[in-house]
């Protein structure tokens, strides 16, 4: 039986700053690994969609996303000492919360 791989391409545009482990990279070679021949048999893979903003406000305040909303829309910054928000990360946020509740 295949075990479920749920995904969503944009997550790969997440961007946490130089040096940040959170780098579209580390998302490509997670596929690379997960693709290679030998797993085919063993992964059916499912494409997600992006969350609505609706979902997201579920579980945090609409305050606290529309912040993030607009740091990434100014070209993104810094939330704390180590969360690092990029350009286009709020994509990536709506396509990880996607994959999240189509798991």
């Amino acid at each position: 039986m295949p075990t479920a791989v749920t995904w969503n391409s944009t997550c790969r545009h997440h961007y946490g700053g130089a040096g940040h482990p959170e780098r579209p990279q580390r998302f490509e070679a997670v596929l690379e690994a997960l693709r290679r021949p030998e797993l085919a048999a063993l992964i059916s893979w499912v494409a997600a969609q992006p969350a609505e903003r609706s979902a997201i406000e579920r579980v945090h305040p609409p305050e606290y996303v529309s912040m993030l909303e607009k740091l990434a829309e100014r070209g993104g910054g810094a939330l704390d000492a180590d969360t690092f928000l990029g350009p286009r990360s709020w994509e990536s946020v709506l396509a990880a919360a996607g994959v999240a509740l189509s798991a």
